[in-house]
């Protein structure tokens, strides 16, 4: 019988199931038993992120006027600059290396990985800091000024958000990622 292009009587490894070929029936049950759950909390986590984040922008441009919802997605792209190189120097790493870690490795891993996020954000509240007050000197623009702080202060939470999404992700604990988001 043939399910998913897999015969059952042959099961996943083409040869025939009996008793000397019991792994081939073990990984096949243990990939319908594990993924469907993991791959619905992935699904579910960016429906909501998606969703949560073209609505969010329809509602700014539509209560805000476009000009200003032009000065707000200006101001916005220094946050997403700096989620650029968290994404670069830390999260794309920790999502490659991290799920290989040896069980006895992972906590202090993931600790490391953890200082390096805590050091990057703090230089990345700085940079947005200092680069928005030296902007708004440059271009004569008061509105930059105000916004240096507010944005800074953004930066981060948007940073630490996104990645204790991907260290959920990361670590297999797929219902706190989706939790994460949908408290953000």
């Amino acid at each position: 019988m043939r399910h998913f292009g897999i015969d059952r009587e042959e099961g996943i490894s083409g040869g025939r199931m009996n008793a000397t070929n019991p792994l081939s029936e073990r990984f096949r049950i243990g990939l319908v038993r594990q993924f469907p759950g993991r791959e619905a909390w992935a699904l579910t986590d960016q429906a909501i992120v998606s969703a949560t984040n073209f609505l969010t922008n329809v509602m700014l441009a539509r209560f805000m006027g476009l000009r200003e919802f032009g000065i707000f997605v200006l101001a916005w792209m220094s946050v997403l600059f700096v989620n650029s190189l968290q994404n670069a120097l830390i999260v794309s790493p920790m999502m490659s290396i991290g799920p290989k870690q040896e069980e006895k490795d992972r906590p202090s891993y993931f600790g490391a990985v953890v200082f390096q996020e805590i050091v990057l954000v703090t230089f990345c509240f700085v940079l947005v800091f200092v680069a928005l007050k030296t902007s708004s000197s440059i271009f004569r623009h008061a509105d930059l000024q105000h916004l240096a702080l507010p944005l800074a202060v953004s930066a981060i939470a948007y940073q630490m958000q996104d990645f204790l999404r991907r260290y959920f992700f990361a670590t297999l604990q797929s219902r706190r990622a989706l939790a994460d988001d949908a408290l953000s």
